[in-house]
């Protein structure tokens, strides 16, 4: 009698007990997280059963049951309003997306090279003249590759990200040629390339209205690239033809897949083709700094915006990787961390953005490298930054100002996250000890065709850098014979044809260590004595010039 009240109890809460072995099991339910209650109350019916008989289960079942039943019933009404939630999480995604693509879509421009050095007078007016005639053509694009006799020879895409300022990937520009802008709405204005570098791969643009032309770009807020991570959803607007014929950039969205993807080494991010497979890497895309997305980006997106759904501008768009068949159909954009945000504002001032620079040697073959222990330095140039700082030949270097090295590519990424002049802590493995070193990093040369509108100005024709700022090959030269004084020196990096140092025999590449007596190491300090000079300067050389100079010292400079 006990035992049949028991199970009718049970049955009645939708526990069913077992007549075999006192087992309690829970009726099916579609809400997991019921079913995991109701098994738990099962549990403790299952104990009371054991430890006291069906009679006395029977009293705890009637309380735990009725919780458990509670919850079944709130999980079957979840279920049955799933498919409106779904629904609702969807709309609510594509609001977001609609709502973010209107408001940053204005902020993509066009970007269209023409084989001048400068917009010729009234082009702008010509562009925007003729351009609406153009919806009559069979061709959408025509405006963009021939307008009566001006023939233009690129295309690209860009962000705005000031008032007058247009962000772009150096591909879409050219060193030499005119550049104008078309906007989301077709009007086209002239633009002036103010900075640009080839190591960050990446541009800026000045807008240069003609008189009487009034116009209005929409700038987007840089993001911390820094902060991405896999699973982040983002947004690609680009593609300059559609901008400049329709008015009409494309957009795609996805996830962030991976944050730190190199570019292929025979790829090259500095030209418009990849005839050269041993192209060596240059970039920083070349050492892993790419972002990779899973959105769908056409071949000529280059130069477009990756913006999160904060509307924040995390990425400019690269399509190489994806040209040279590398990953498709994935995505790859030039991350703005904090790095990079700091060459976008040198590029936006139009100065030349700066790179640090150990001063050792490495094999650039990871699989030569000490796995998971770092990278071994082959060769330390002696009065180099890691050289004055005591590294030595087989140390292996663990970790720069904090980051760690795993190899070549991660200690190059490292470095180039500091400028010359600045002090960085570097951790080393000398045999089985532990040790590490300040090191006050020297300057990385840069490789390819630089703008710089804003430099520091000639002194007597000259401009001088730090020494290690020189084509890898010609450093070595330097070191070998004993140019670079280890107590501090700069090397003259240009020298005008025909003026005063021109005259007097100093060339580029030869260093000078003092001024007036005066030690100098940066070129800050050594425009700072120049100009501290009354009227003339003495300079003193590390190596004799060659005629009409006459020994280390140059009076009259």
């Amino acid at each position: 009698m006990e035992d049949a009240a028991a199970k009718l109890a049970l049955n009645q809460l939708g526990l069913v007990p077992s007549a075999s072995n006192h087992q309690v099991s829970v009726a099916a339910s579609h809400d997991g997280a019921a079913a995991v209650r109701g098994r738990v109350a099962a549990k403790r019916c299952q104990s009371a059963v054991r430890s006291h008989g069906a009679a006395a289960a029977a009293v705890q079942v009637a309380l735990v049951g009725a919780l458990s039943l509670a919850w079944m019933s709130q999980a079957v009404a979840q279920a049955a309003d799933a498919p409106s939630a779904k629904a609702a999480v969807l709309a609510a995604l594509q609001d977001e997306l609609i709502q973010t693509i209107a408001a940053t879509e204005r902020s993509v421009v066009a970007i269209t090279r023409y084989p001048q050095q400068r917009p010729r007078p009234g082009l702008a007016a010509q562009l925007n003249a003729i351009g609406p005639a153009l919806a009559d053509r069979q061709d959408p694009f025509a405006d963009l590759r021939l307008i009566g006799s001006i023939a233009a020879i690129g295309h690209g895409a860009g962000v705005v990200i000031g008032p007058d300022l247009v962000l772009t990937q150096y591909q879409a520009i050219g060193v030499s040629d005119a550049h104008t802008i078309t906007t989301v709405e077709g009007q086209v204005l002239p633009a002036m390339v103010i900075g640009a570098d080839p190591r960050s791969s990446l541009a800026v643009l000045r807008v240069e209205p003609e008189r009487g032309q009034r116009f209005e770009l929409p700038a987007l807020p840089l993001g911390q690239a820094e902060k991405l991570r896999k699973g982040r959803f983002v947004i690609a607007i680009g593609n300059p033809f559609s901008i400049a014929s329709d008015g009409q950039p494309t957009a795609s969205w996805g996830i962030i897949a991976n944050t730190a993807r190199r570019a292929p080494a025979g790829e090259d991010l500095l030209a418009d083709d990849t005839e050269e497979l041993d192209t060596p890497r240059t970039t920083l895309s070349h050492f892993g700094a790419l972002i990779q997305t899973d959105a769908q980006l056409g071949w000529n997106a280059a130069g477009g915006a990756l913006v999160t759904f904060e509307g924040e501008l995390v990425g400019i768009l690269t399509t190489t990787s994806m040209i040279a068949g590398h990953e498709q159909p994935a995505g790859y954009a030039i991350p703005l961390n904090k790095p990079l945000r700091r060459t976008v504002q040198l590029l936006s001032e139009g100065k030349e953005p700066e790179y640090g620079l150990l001063g050792i040697r490495f094999g650039i073959d990871p699989r030569a490298l000490t796995k998971d222990r770092g990278v071994t330095v082959s060769e330390v140039y002696g009065p180099g930054p890691a050289g004055r700082s005591g590294l030595l030949n087989g140390d292996i270097v663990t970790s720069v100002g904090g980051k760690p090295v795993t190899d070549a590519y991660s200690l190059q990424l490292a470095v180039a996250a500091f400028g010359p002049g600045e002090d960085v802590v570097v951790k080393y493995l000398r045999g089985p000890q532990q040790s590490q070193t300040t090191v006050r990093l020297g300057k990385a040369y840069v490789e390819g065709p630089k703008i710089v509108t804003s430099q520091r100005p000639q002194w007597q024709g000259l401009r001088v850098d730090y020494p290690t700022a020189v084509p890898a090959a010609t450093l070595s030269d330097r070191v070998l014979n004993g140019h670079l004084d280890p107590e501090g020196c700069v090397v003259v990096s240009e020298v005008e044809p025909g003026s005063v140092s021109w005259s007097l025999g100093v060339r580029p590449y030869v260093y000078i260590s003092h001024v007036d007596g005066n030690r100098v190491s940066t070129p800050d300090e050594f425009y700072q004595a120049v100009n501290a000079a009354p009227k003339t300067a003495r300079l003193k050389f590390t190596k004799p010039l060659p005629s009409p100079a006459q020994g280390p010292g140059l009076n009259g400079l």
